[in-house]
């Protein structure tokens, strides 16, 4: 009898045992399908939050579509945005002139004037001002972003332009509501014996943006005094403080060039205040641009300043003029024009950075009057 009994108890302990751990395996893969990284709980998140996703674009849509019936079949700003109203409250405006950009609790949407809709990566909810290189509009231009520059951190960047394959963001800085230069009294360092050669020491990747004066020079490099400035200023390695810690910028240059300037201010055309200005040449020699006979006149505080700083400041850009060779452009800040400025003077400077489209997503930040 004892010896049944110890038999007995010697079974029982080790189905026990047996048991608990198969008890406890089964409770680990339950939780694991429930709250693992692809568990149940954060499917049904995910689907959540898709499905709020989907809704507020519906109502987009729905919005953009009583707003051509309201407009006999034409958007305008009114009727798209007394739309909007009636599908997401009294708080939602419209910005841009055409196409427009809306900001919603889930996304933010660039609509064009035919009615077609542009939505952004969704935010999950928490992030309704992020913008990514595909959905940057006109109607962006002037934007500050959440950029951070990693051996400059206090300065302010804004949306500057984007072409089919990079987002530019130019530098300012806020006093007292008015934009400025950030880097005063500023010599251009080009006596470095690397600028010897000119214009052929810009590397390649960035002579697209004086690609007219390239095209002029046909391969013979200029070596004037203004082609070695164009060369310090479009130097990677001078301006790298201007990149980002985490290397989602690929170049950093001195200022923007003549030709990136045009193309970002004729692109703004119904947004600036003065749309019937545009910035043209009339030729581009060997030395270097000319202006145009409708250059243009540019107004303080314009589309948030991104074109011209204050009444007291000038500022560089990086392309020779072809009047002189010892000249620069400059926007001229005292009569609100582009203009023609020696090299060898102290300077104050707007650094650019160019982000390719694939590596930009950034958030609109609100703008303060304490910066």
């Amino acid at each position: 009898m004892k010896n049944l009994k110890s038999n007995i108890n010697g079974i029982t302990l080790i189905a026990l045992v047996v048991t608990i751990i198969i008890l406890l395996i089964l409770a680990g893969v339950t939780l694991n399908i429930a709250l693992g990284e692809n568990g149940l709980f954060k499917m049904a998140s995910q689907s959540g939050e898709v499905a709020k996703d989907v809704s507020e674009e519906e109502k987009v849509k729905l919005a953009v579509s009583g707003a051509f019936l309201d407009g006999t079949g034409t958007l305008s700003k009114d009727n798209l945005e007394k739309a909007l109203k009636s599908e997401f409250g009294e708080d939602a405006t419209l910005t841009g002139d055409g196409p427009w950009t809306f900001k919603g609790e889930r996304k933010t949407y660039t609509i064009e004037t035919n009615g077609k809709i542009t939505a952004g990566s969704s935010s999950g909810g928490n992030d309704k001002n992020a913008i990514t290189g595909d959905t940057v509009s006109v109607a962006n231009y002037g934007d500050r972003v959440d950029y951070v520059a990693a051996g400059k951190p206090d300065l302010i960047w804004r949306i500057f332009h984007k072409d089919e394959n990079n987002v530019y963001l130019i530098s300012s800085k806020m006093t007292d509501g008015v934009e400025k230069c950030v880097e005063t009294s500023h010599s251009l360092d080009y006596s470095n014996s690397k600028y010897n050669d000119g214009s052929d020491a810009i590397i390649s990747d960035l002579r697209y943006l004086n690609q007219e004066w390239f095209d002029k020079l046909a391969g013979t490099p200029s070596t004037d005094d203004n082609a070695k400035a164009v060369a310090y200023l479009m130097d990677q390695e001078v301006w790298g403080d201007y990149k980002d810690a985490n290397k989602k910028a690929t170049y950093a240059i001195g200022g923007p060039t003549i030709e990136l300037f045009r193309a970002s201010f004729n692109a703004t055309k119904e947004k600036r205040r003065n749309p019937s200005t545009e910035i043209s040449f009339t030729e581009v020699n060997g030395v270097g641009y000319l202006a145009g006979t409708s250059g243009a006149y540019l107004i303080p505080g314009d589309i948030k300043g991104i074109y011209n700083i204050d009444s007291k400041s000038s500022c560089l850009l990086a392309s020779p003029v072809g009047t002189y060779n010892s000249n620069v452009y400059n926007v001229d800040g005292s009569m609100g024009r582009l203009m023609g400025s020696v090299v060898y003077l102290d300077v104050v400077l707007r650094p650019i950075v160019i982000i390719p489209k694939s590596n930009f997503q950034y958030k609109i930040l609100p703008e303060s009057d304490e910066e």
